[in-house]
């Protein structure tokens, strides 16, 4: 007997001893699809001790249900998952990184015998497996101390499938700087090795979010191949000689390691190789018949990826070449020594045992349901398990459960008792032998938790993306054109420059150290660039001296607008009551760092007497409805009302949800108003608000009408607030003199986003992404008919669902005809604005609960949706969408960790309009995690901000690049308001010292000036320290120039402080020029008094004596200080 908690478990024990007598064929009926755990766990009750038994599932997402069932119920008893992304050879690009490490990683465990099942999609039995002791010659193993050779390393690293970038920020990556090696072997934190020399020094872990290490140092390193086969030389040319006969192109791209996406399925084809069918002593299919329709259905479409190929001219061996046989792997399951089926079909041979179980019935839209049903079955003396993800829904589970009567006990729940467990059980079922679970979908609609890492994400691009071609702005000499790097002998040493090529072929070489004078052009006027400046001309003052007045009578404007908000008096909320702690620590999620203070600082703003305008930015799915909830249950803690407005019906319908879910168990009334609402009940809610018995209601802009009345109102959360119009916002701006606004955004427009950063608006960034979660994979296609075929049916093969985009209503009936005929297997609902509510409703749940497989809609989608098995978006004529929206429809796949994939269709053989190739090359570009805000801030550049305060464009930006535009309306603020302005003065430096690191230390060009660039914009010593512990950190023991670097920047920040031009080294003597335009520092006199042979020329020149160019510089440095003390 297995050693685990003891449920009440049907006795199989006669299936265990036949199954030990070797007889076949067996089976077990009446196993519906969530209670395939329980049949399995009986079995390891029983006594039934396999080797190694392949459990067969039919779809991918039965997998982990079936897995976190048995490790439920039977913990005893190792358990391995097996991805089911990795069959797949003709999608032209490889299987994710992680879904291969996870794999190989499997087999590692089943060879060393620490798992006995192994829960298997039936579409990986199409692929063949190295042998276990093929997997361990592969295996990297090492220590501190141990010689490490580098170039072989980066070569095993390569053939083992590994990715060599600059910077490691995903799994299946390597980067080798200097002395450090990074790899991402697909754990939670990555790898960094640092050499002495030839030797391991140290080994730790780091997070590739800050690229900080993480942790105390390791003992020891094993690395596993990231390939099942890995691609080394020797095997690249012997498969190549395999194939060249057939297909020569392709061999001779595997020999030259080139277009690894259209040859890695081939390449155990001279191998010895596997299966999980061969590896398994024992295989057990569930559902047998679904088993074999989906193994053969998923062949098929590979049958057709591959024909498409063939007609696209693109030659690879088909599919029985590169796949198990179809036939024999059939067979075997047809005659697998086991079954699980719901259904028992008697043919005479198969001896059948008989297990009584039903599916749990849904909770999730009736939670009020769940009580009595608990108190019923509780009566019948079943044991009842509630799975939930997290310890947050484990409270709210807890206190849901106790308000009804029903007391929870710490598992494993006696006879008649309940229990609440942590687990990943997403259906359950109720077992006639009695035992009833509740699997988490059962019990929420709510999407699954995903881990989420720390760290900071880049909202706004440095230098690090610089490309020759690029369009770039000198502070002093206006726009020119990057064209690379150069090497120049200045004073016998190799200084490494920046070109910039300007009007009339003249160059001006910046070394790269001065990186914080160049800033990246870009504004947005499609192909047509801006005119580069003329070396020495006077073109560029004039223009920026223009827009320097423009913006000025701008801001003038705004900072009139502020005042009045500042002067307004508002609600002082008080400190969190125990009640808002109480509901915060039911919240099912771990905070994160930027919710944590994005949290705060909305509760500041609340508890302060000035009424709150914030913009709260953060990336789709980052967790901006919580920080807002939270913000909510205060407000209404102190009586007030609250208004939640969302740009879309559909959207107003999933707040109300998410807010009943989180809100349940708390006493607060809350409604919803939208043309779903009916008049009776309309009235009802108004009447409510009027008489202060609503607390929250949550609406679109129907909510904003005259007849609208709060008895209290205290606070208003505008959601998607790029979403609304001018209209609606004026009437916005009359509740925002007196009360408390959040407005929400991933994307927000370029208006508001300058507003926030020019400081003339409060803003909180949520920057940190879940940990598993992928970043989307972008493209833009052609339209054609074989496109969206292959996109629709590899989400469908993969149990996923489908957003297709057509933004036309009096066309989208016939587009639905037209790609029901071109699909015919996908399930299709359609969805647009200008249906009635019902028909609406009705799609959208249709979808929402996985009976559809395709939802065909209008840009209705853009906001909210948070459906985590829609995983692939395709967008019709995506060249008449903005830049945001593109964004906003992107955000609705890719939220759970499951690799996502969006197309972006285009007309074919049409010339697109500047601004749409612009728009589609930036949603390209920022593909990443965390880009909302630099989409935002791009689309600022293609679109302008123009005149802040109405829809007249000038053209800013255009004139002088989005940076220097930023930075001119900054200082214009701090002029009115009487502020000394953020102004960077340039400081010329002449200390005879070496200021640029050396080649080896920081290898790539663009990684060494975002350095550069990092490090001119410290402003104080502590932001020197952090960023020079973060280069040692990130590339190992510093060089001197490292220090020299260090301590020339300590030495600009102190002469900017003082209002010095330039602080030279010259003849013996430090030279500190002082700008004449400024007034002198305060203490001059005195402190040159106590310097002895100081000297102050008429034209504020400070000369001090001297001596050689080392720790000389901290006497510079101190004098600095001391004049700016």
């Amino acid at each position: 007997m297995a050693d685990h908690p003891t449920y009440p478990l049907p006795d199989l024990a006669s299936l265990v001893e036949a199954l030990d007598r070797g007889e076949a064929p067996l089976a077990v009926g009446g196993v519906v699809p969530g209670a395939r755990s329980l049949a399995m766990a009986s079995l390891v009750d029983g006594g039934w001790k396999p080797k190694i038994a392949a459990v067969v599932v039919p779809h991918v997402a039965d997998v982990d249900d079936l897995a976190a069932g048995l490790e439920l119920l039977a913990p005893g008893i190792g358990v391995g998952r097996v991805p089911g992304d990795l069959c797949a050879p003709y999608q032209g690009a490889e299987p994710p990184p992680a879904s291969r490490l996870e794999l190989v990683r499997l087999l590692r465990r089943v060879a060393d015998g620490e798992v006995r099942v192994v829960v298997v999609p039936v579409r990986a039995l199409l692929g063949a497996l190295p042998l276990p002791e093929a997997v361990a010659a592969h295996v990297e193993r090492m220590a501190p101390g141990e010689v490490l050779d580098q170039r072989r390393l980066a070569d095993r690293l390569t053939a083992a499938g590994y990715r060599r970038v600059d910077l490691v920020e995903e799994a299946g990556e390597f980067a080798v700087r200097g002395w450090v090696v990074d790899i991402h072997d697909g754990d939670e934190q990555a790898l960094r090795i640092v050499l002495d020399d030839d030797r391991i020094d140290e080994i730790r872990r780091f997070d590739a979010a800050s690229q900080r290490t993480v942790g105390e140092p390791l003992h020891e390193l094993t690395l596993y191949p990231l390939d099942l086969f890995p691609a080394e030389p020797e095997r690249l040319a012997v498969v190549g000689d395999t194939l060249a006969s057939e297909w020569p192109a392709l061999a001779e791209a595997m020999r030259a390691g080139a277009e690894r996406r259209l040859w890695w399925a081939a390449l155990h084809l001279e191998d010895p190789s596997t299966s999980w069918l061969e590896l398994a002593d024992v295989t057990v299919v569930c559902d047998r018949d679904d088993v074999v329709g989906e193994l053969r259905r998923w062949r098929q479409v590979q049958d057709r990826e591959w024909e498409t190929l063939q007609g696209r001219s693109v030659s690879l061996p088909p599919p029985d070449r590169v796949l198990l046989d179809l036939e024999d792997v059939c067979d075997r399951l047809e005659n697998a020594a086991l079954r699980l089926d719901q259904l028992e079909v008697s043919d005479g041979r198969t001896m059948w045992w008989r297990i009584a179980t039903s599916p749990m019935e849904g909770f999730a839209r009736r939670i009020p349901d769940l009580v009595p049903t608990l108190r019923n079955r509780r009566a019948q003396d079943l044991t009842q398990l509630l799975v939930v993800a997290t310890s947050g829904e484990e409270r709210r589970f807890e206190h849901l459960l106790k308000d009804g009567g029903v007391v929870p006990v710490a598992p494993p729940p006696a006879q008649g008792e309940v229990s609440i467990v942590q687990g990943g059980v997403q259906h359950g079922f109720v077992s006639k032998d009695g035992l009833a679970v509740y699997g988490r979908r059962d019990l929420t609609a709510a999407p699954p938790p995903r881990r989420r890492s720390g760290g900071t994400a880049a909202f706004v691009s440095d230098l690090r993306d610089l490309r020759p071609g690029d369009l770039v702005v000198h502070l002093d000499h206006g726009i020119g054109r990057f064209s690379g790097f150069r090497r120049v002998s200045v004073e016998n040493r190799e200084l490494e420059m920046l070109v910039l090529a300007y009007r009339g072929g003249d160059k001006l070489l910046v070394p790269v150290e001065r990186a914080d004078l160049i800033q990246k052009y870009a504004s947005g006027e499609g192909d047509a660039g801006p005119a580069l400046d003329r070396l020495g001309g006077s073109t560029w003052t004039r223009r920026k001296a223009r827009v320097k007045k423009a913006v000025r009578e701008m801001a003038a404007a705004l900072l009139r607008l502020a005042a009045v908000r500042r002067g307004a008096r508002g609600f002082r909320f008080s400190p969190d009551s125990p009640w808002q702690r109480e509901f915060e620590d039911a919240f099912e999620y771990e905070l994160t760092p930027d919710q944590d203070r994005s949290i705060a600082e909305i509760k500041t703003d609340m508890e302060s007497e000035r009424p709150m305008d914030r913009l709260l930015c953060g990336d789709v799915g980052y967790g901006k409805t919580e920080v807002a909830i939270r913000a909510v249950f205060k407000a209404v803690l102190e009586g007030k009302q609250v208004v939640v407005l969302a740009p879309t019906t559909i959207l107003v319908g999933q707040h109300l949800e998410t807010f009943q879910r989180r809100f349940a168990g708390f006493p607060l009334e809350i409604r919803m108003l939208s043309r779903f609402v009916s008049p009776k009940e309309t009235k009802e809610v108004l009447e409510g608000l009027a008489e202060g018995r609503v607390d929250v209601v949550i609406g679109t802009h129907r909510i904003l009408g005259s007849d609208v009345e709060f008895r209290d109102l205290g606070l208003v959360i505008l959601d998607e607030e790029q979403r609304f119009g001018v209209a609606q916002k004026e009437k916005l701006k009359q509740l925002r003199t007196e009360v408390d606004v959040v407005a929400m955004s991933a994307t927000p427009i370029p208006r508001t986003l300058n507003m926030a950063m020019s400081g003339l608006r409060d803003i909180s960034l949520i920057e940190t992404p879940p940990r598993d979660r992928q970043a989307v994979e972008t493209s833009v296609r052609e339209f054609s008919e074989e496109v969206v075929r292959e996109a629709i049916l590899y989400e469908i093969e993969r149990g996923g669902q489908v957003y297709f985009v057509h933004n036309r209503v009096k066309s989208i009936g016939a587009f639905a005809q037209w790609l029901r005929k071109v699909v015919p297997e996908a399930r299709v609902v359609v969805g647009h604005g200008q249906m009635n509510e019902h028909h609406l409703e009705k799609a959208m749940r249709t979808f929402l609960d996985g009976e559809a497989d395709v939802l065909l809609a209008t840009a209705i989608i853009e906001n909210g949706l948070d459906i985590p098995n829609a995983n692939t978006l395709l967008v019709n004529r995506s060249d008449r969408f903005g830049l945001a929206q593109l964004y906003q429809l992107r955000g609705r796949v890719g939220r759970s960790d499951r690799l996502a994939y969006a197309t972006f269709l285009v007309p074919s053989g049409q010339a697109l309009p500047g601004t749409a190739r612009a728009r589609l090359a930036a949603i390209t570009e920022f593909c990443e995690l965390g880009a909302g805000f630099r989409i935002a801030a791009r689309d600022l550049e293609i679109r302008g901000a123009g005149n802040l305060l109405g829809s007249e464009q000038h053209g800013f930006i255009e004139a002088v690049g989005f940076e220097t535009y930023c930075q001119l309306l900054e200082e214009a603020v701090a002029e009115l308001e009487g502020r000394p302005a953020q102004t960077r003065r340039e400081v010329e430096l002449r200390l005879g010292l070496d200021l640029q690191l050396p080649d080896a230390y920081i290898s790539e060009p663009e990684l060494r000036l975002s350095f550069y660039k990092r490090l001119s914009a410290t402003e104080d010593e502590a932001a020197v320290a952090e960023l020079i512990e973060e280069i040692v950190d990130r590339y190992g023991p510093a060089p001197p120039q490292l220090d020299t670097l260090a301590r020339a920047q300590r030495v600009r920040v102190a002469a900017q402080r003082i209002g010095a031009t330039a602080v030279q080294r010259r003849t013996g003597r430090w030279r500190v020029r002082l700008d004449p335009g400024l007034a002198p520092p305060e203490r001059l006199g005195e402190v040159l008094s106590t310097w002895p042979q100081a000297q102050l020329s008429p034209s504020g020149e400070i000369t001090v004596p001297a001596g050689g160019a080392g720790a000389e510089i901290d006497e510079v440095l101190r004098l600095l200080t001391e004049l700016a003390a």
